[in-house]
């Protein structure tokens, strides 16, 4: 709706009362418009983080799945440096070789989608899709 935003920013420079209420009642449409979206988002977030979390479980079979979950839930277009740097923290952080086996284990299960291999010393950059698409709608 830019067209009808810059209209009416426009019409503002009229210093009318009719001008300005009009403005107000496209923002405050506008803001209503779009929390409406944002709530609705925020339940399928929910959902979706619900069913993740058994997918996740089932899938990894680990202690790891639900601190796993959370960490990607945060940020869901990741390196596996990343998740190394989360995890770093913990009492007994997972081994290179054990992340790598949970992140193979959720992408074959169609969990993530790894966007770009390993090269060099840069990870490999993973996302979680399911998130993303929510995200972008």
């Amino acid at each position: 709706h830019r067209a009808a935003y810059m209209d009416g920013l426009r019409g503002l420079g009229a210093n009318s009362p009719d001008e300005w209420h009009r403005w107000i009642a496209f923002f405050l449409e506008a803001l209503t418009t779009q929390a409406r979206r944002d709530s609705e988002t925020v339940v399928k977030m929910t959902e979706l983080y619900e069913a993740a979390k058994k997918h996740f479980l089932a899938l990894t079979q680990s202690r790891l799945a639900i601190p796993l979950l959370d960490a990607i839930f945060t940020k869901p277009l990741f390196r596996t440096a990343y998740l190394n740097k989360r995890f770093a923290t913990l009492e007994k952080p997972p081994t290179p070789t054990t992340l790598s086996s949970l992140l193979s284990k959720l992408t074959e299960g169609g969990v993530l989608v790894m966007r770009e291999p390993h090269r060099g010393r840069r990870g490999a950059l993973y996302e979680f899709s399911g998130l993303m698409g929510l995200l972008e709608a």
